[in-house]
């Protein structure tokens, strides 16, 4: 008998799709579910929004990421009075237990003699998020190119005060004890030389291939094992069906491992982390529109970003860690713009997320 019934929820749902295409070739997120409260089929849009992968299924009831407990009343009352509603700034969970606010339109629909429940969701956030992100990234490139501007006053007298070391370290021959202090002068002029390249990000060309992501991970997995970190410590949740992206191998190892000594640094001898890679569609950035894009988070639970650091944690010299320069997260940041790509951070108290968006190598 379930059987038979999953038989015909399946005919009945490729129907609904196939008179309703354009439905689900929109960028608004959209789910359609039975008057169980099922979910009978979800767009794309829907897909990214609530991170469902093949996890939300057919069949599942909505309620399940639903956070407010008015909604099963309200849900009811469209469907037994055929009306529509908007429910505005309302909490769903997605599939990683995220909260996210949407503005939700409640549509009721006839089909086949049957009644269904059409629901359009609209993240409220994503306006702010956005113009928060042009803010940011303004702010970063003025950053930036204080920073360049710093680095390269900075190198001409070091090359001054280590080439006249040198020539003093040379008449010093005769006096061994005095030939240190000039040693170790040039010395820490290296040291500083050094610190300031690293200011204005790798000095090697970034070269685009075709590279897998999943390898890229899994080697910067091995070599977090290998510093000691046990292996039921980095959970994976991979989209096997993740294509290829485009990306230079090594600096992409830099920018994960970067991201992962922090959050090791941060969650110290009981952290856990995460990686996950998802298809992410319908990505801006910037002025560009990218129907699908790959999608990396790196999750950790440790104690969080301080709320004061979070808005300013790519721009150089900022660190919340005592000993620390501040430049690695800036040049993980410069990298993935030299891919075309973006970088962001969300983070509470038990969680703090890295998201980032790479292209796929057929550039879609």
């Amino acid at each position: 008998m379930l059987d038979t019934r999953y038989s015909e929820k399946l005919k009945i749902a490729q129907s609904f799709r196939e008179s309703s295409e354009t439905l689900f070739q929109l960028g608004t997120a959209i789910v359609v579910c039975d008057d169980k409260f099922q979910v009978l089929l979800i767009n794309p849009s829907a897909q990214a929004l609530l991170d469902a992968g093949d996890n939300l299924t057919f069949g599942e009831s909505i309620f399940g990421f639903f956070r407010n407990p008015d909604s099963r009343p309200l849900l009811e009352q469209c469907l037994s009075a055929n009306q529509s509603a908007v429910v505005r700034q309302t909490q769903i969970l997605d599939a990683q237990r995220r909260e996210k606010f949407v503005d939700c339109i409640l549509t009721p629909v006839s089909f086949q003699d049957s009644n269904y429940l059409i629901l359009e969701f609209n993240e409220v956030d994503e306006v702010v998020r956005n113009f928060k992100k042009i803010t940011i990234e303004a702010s970063q490139n003025v950053n930036s190119a204080v920073v360049r501007m710093v680095a390269h006053e900075i190198k001409n007298p070091l090359g001054g005060i280590r080439g006249a070391a040198q020539l003093l370290d040379r008449e010093l021959i005769h006096h061994p004890d005095l030939r240190e202090y000039t040693k170790i002068i040039v010395k820490e002029a290296d040291r500083l030389c050094s610190l300031v390249n690293g200011m204005v990000g790798p000095q090697v060309p970034t070269v685009l291939k075709e590279v897998n992501i999943h390898e890229i991970l899994e080697h910067v997995r091995t070599l977090t094992l290998a510093e000691g970190l046990d292996d039921s410590q980095i959970l994976r949740d991979y989209d096997p069906s993740l294509p290829t992206v485009q990306a230079d191998a090594e600096h992409l190892i830099q920018v994960f491992v970067n991201i992962v000594r922090n959050a090791l640094e941060a969650t110290e001898d009981n952290g856990e982390l995460k990686f996950r890679t998802r298809v992410q569609r319908h990505v801006n950035i910037g002025r560009h529109h990218y129907q699908r894009m790959a999608r990396i988070d790196i999750e950790d639970n440790g104690p969080g970003v301080p709320d004061e650091l979070l808005d300013q944690i790519f721009c150089p010299m900022i660190s919340g860690k005592d000993q620390s320069d501040g430049l690695g997260l800036s040049i993980v940041h410069q990298i993935i713009r030299r891919h075309g790509g973006t970088i962001s951070c969300e983070s509470r108290p038990g969680q703090t997320c890295f998201t980032i968006y790479l292209k796929f190598h057929d550039h879609s």
